[in-house]
């Protein structure tokens, strides 16, 4: 399933500042507009100079992060757009139609997408100190606001 999640404001200007870092390191990375498979399996690396026209394609279980510009999602009727306050996590397949948005010469899209190993992903989920982690939030009604 598409999970839009939003990144606080509390920790923000750090935020910012590990994306700026994010971004110079995918930027160094690639260079020219384009795409990069690196030494880590499943890790793509992107850099796009303008909008994109629409790409048909299937996102597998994955991680999408958006150092600088944005992307638009189109999962059927419904319309998403990530950028620097959002990434995505999906842990299916995913029909989807994708746009880059907001991106430039001198402000490119930078993002990375990582393939999730689902086993993995399960094992790590049922980990004593997993579980642990979110009994604990669950108590203190982690993030606010998210609990109904």
């Amino acid at each position: 399933m598409l999970k839009l999640r939003k990144i606080g404001d509390p920790n923000g200007s750090r935020l910012s500042h590990l994306l700026t870092e994010l971004a110079k390191k995918i930027s160094n990375s690639l260079g020219d507009p384009g795409e990069r498979a690196t030494e880590v399996p499943g890790l793509m690396l992107y850099r796009r100079t303008g909008p994109t026209v629409p790409n048909p394609s299937t996102y597998e279980p994955s991680l999408l992060v958006i150092a600088q510009g944005r992307i638009r999602v189109d999962l059927g009727q419904a319309s998403y757009v990530f950028g620097q306050s959002r990434f995505l996590v999906t842990s299916l397949e995913l029909p989807v139609m994708s746009q880059v948005i907001t991106a430039s010469e001198k402000a490119p899209y930078l993002a990375f997408f990582l393939k999730l190993d689902m086993s993995t992903v399960r094992d790590i989920l049922t980990q004593k100190k997993f579980i642990f982690l979110r009994q604990a939030l669950a108590r203190a009604q982690w993030p606010p606001g998210d609990h109904g």
